[in-house]
């Protein structure tokens, strides 16, 4: 190993998200993909097109090499660094949903070995004595004893200078059918050496009465069903770095070594989430609070998604959008909310009191559900569920609590609204952070029921090697989605009353009329007979939300579904 005393090395970000698309890309045209954002307040592919010839493109991630010195970042290890000869990696994704058995072994192919809490505020035992760690997910396909016959897994693929791509191809099979499933890709840039990895094609199949795998056998559930498959997937990033000087370093090691989730579209590309992946696990980890919170890093993107989700979802447009209340984009409303007055008569701290009053305490269990329409954001079990119902509530983590309470009490720093910085334009020392920032500030971090990129395993201590988003040896690939929907499809149709609207928005503004469902409301039959399948085959041809006239107006584009719901 060539590393001196104090020289480390590891890959970032420390999570990636690749993002499903039908599109394929090609590295020689820039067009056919885009990047996941690299630095805060990044949006992907922002003023392009998301579709090219009516087709998906996908989110590729990319990873970088970066070398420390005494803990501190100092440079970004690539081709063009003299003393580097060769940048080889290695990536391991699986999908293990078809072959989830909660009363496996954990560490098996069928449960992972960290097993997560139940939902927040579950407070009624699951039904049909379900196990409430995986619940809503069940045991899938409990007739097949061979459960590494269920799991899509392509085993480790490594690409360098010699292998410049490869495909994650893998397969699986129920009643002694077997298909090829396709769960990404991988590229290496020419000149950098940085490694690519695109994700699958978006493809869900289910096999029919006679034998075939397509995309029309009848989904009877929203999370749950037999013999289907799709290819979301996760798994391991290492890095093997050859020096001039004949010598070499492995990055495999957890503290080392990164992951990426192979994921759904994010079709509010321009907006964040409240809670993200990595504020779950920085508060799992036990991280230090900062001696006093930052408005621009820690409170204003919460604010920022409660104000902009009244263009994805006609429920928070009560309480937010532009004039309302809630409305902490105005000028006057955020000289009030950045005023660190601490007088309790002053109006700076009545408003930030005011916000604090509607956030739901996570340190009380179960989480209270009671004054439904009081709470913001107003999600998931806020809206149909009564007091004993099974599902997760949208909650902060503890730390992002502590953090809004130090606020409240003008206890923080003003440092004014966060602006987007190329990370090319940022220190050295700050670009690994900035990258694992980044790469999950799209992802839902709450509620967990499933979820959209992973599910409430992200709440499991034992998930972690001591690091935020650095995972422990016995974590598997396929561990951070065996517990989400299966197909993604049939969970990203149902949950059309505001689980995560801005990853799957809920109304929309489309040809100037606002609040139009962005699902055609031919694919819900009703209430309890959505039409999983109509998601399954069309789910690409739905359009995005992107940002017009400077940030003003957020509208639907690039739909290409009729008034029916067909193409």
């Amino acid at each position: 190993m060539r590393a001196a005393a104090g020289t480390a090395y590891a890959i970032h970000p420390a999570l990636g998200i690749a993002r499903l698309g039908n599109l394929t890309p090609d590295l020689s045209d820039p067009e056919t993909f885009y990047f996941g954002a690299e630095a805060p307040c990044e949006v992907p592919n922002a003023g392009k097109p998301y579709k090219r010839g009516g087709r998906i493109k996908k989110q590729a991630q990319r990873f970088r090499i970066y070398e420390y010195r005494d803990g501190v970042a100092v440079r970004e290890i690539t081709l063009a660094c003299a003393d580097v000869a060769a940048i080889d990696w290695t990536v391991h994704v699986a999908n293990r949903k078809a072959a989830l058995d909660t009363a496996a072994a954990p560490g098996s192919v069928a449960r992972p070995a960290a097993i997560p809490p139940a939902p927040w505020g579950l407070d009624a035992s699951p039904p049909d004595g379900a196990d409430p760690s995986y619940w809503p997910a069940t045991t899938r396909n409990a007739d097949t004893a061979a459960r590494d016959g269920l799991c899509i897994d392509p085993g480790p693929r490594s690409v360098g200078a010699a292998v410049p791509a490869a495909e994650l191809d893998g397969s699986i099979g129920f009643c002694g059918v077997r298909k090829g499933v396709v769960l990404g890709s991988l590229r290496v840039e020419p000149a950098s050496g940085r490694l690519l990895v695109f994700a699958g094609d978006g493809t869900s199949e289910g096999l029919d009465r006679h034998g075939h795998f397509s995309p029309l056998p009848k989904l009877t559930d929203w999370g749950n069903n037999n013999a289907w498959y799709d290819n979301t997937a996760d798994g391991w990033v290492t890095a093997r770095i050859r020096f001039a000087d004949g010598t070499a370093v492995t990055l495999d090691q957890p503290a080392e070594r990164a992951w990426v989730i192979c994921a759904a579209p994010r079709y509010s590309p321009a907006m964040d989430w409240i809670t993200t992946l990595l504020d779950v696990a920085v508060d799992v980890v036990g991280a230090p609070l900062p001696p006093r919170p930052s408005f621009a890093r820690d409170i204003y993107p919460v604010l920022r998604v409660a104000s902009l989700l009244p263009w994805v979802s006609v429920r928070a447009a009560a309480g937010h959008g532009n004039g309302g209340p809630g409305d902490y984009l105005s000028a006057a409303e955020l000289k009030l909310l950045m005023d660190t007055d601490p007088a309790p008569s002053s109006d700076a701290y009545k408003l930030r009191d005011n916000v604090f009053q509607r956030l739901r305490d996570p340190n009380r269990q179960p989480i209270d559900r009671a004054s439904v329409q009081y709470f913001m954001p107003e999600v998931s079990g806020d809206i149909t569920r009564d007091a004993d119902a099974d599902y997760d509530i949208a909650v902060l983590t503890r730390r992002q609590y502590a953090t809004f309470k130090q606020w409240r009490d003008g206890d923080f720093c003003a440092d004014g609204v966060p602006s987007y910085v190329p990370l090319e334009q940022l220190d050295i020392a700050r670009q690994p952070a900035a990258l694992d920032q980044a790469a999950v500030a799209g992802t839902a971090g709450t509620p967990f029921y499933p979820g959209i990129e992973s599910w409430r395993i992200l709440r499991a201590p034992a998930l972690y090697a001591d690091a935020p988003l650095r995972f422990a040896a016995s974590t598997r690939p396929g561990d951070l989605t065996i517990g989400n929907a299966l197909p993604w499809q049939a969970d990203f149709l149902d949950c059309n009353d505001a689980w995560w609207p801005v990853q799957r928005p809920n109304q929309v503004t489309r040809d100037g009329t606002p609040l139009a469902p962005w699902v055609p409301e031919a694919w819900r039959a009703g209430a309890d007979d959505a039409d999983y399948n109509a998601m399954v085959r069309h789910w690409w041809q739905l359009g995005f939300v992107v940002a017009v006239d400077n940030g003003a107006r957020y509208v639907e584009v690039e739909g290409d579904l009729g008034t029916d719901g067909d193409a």
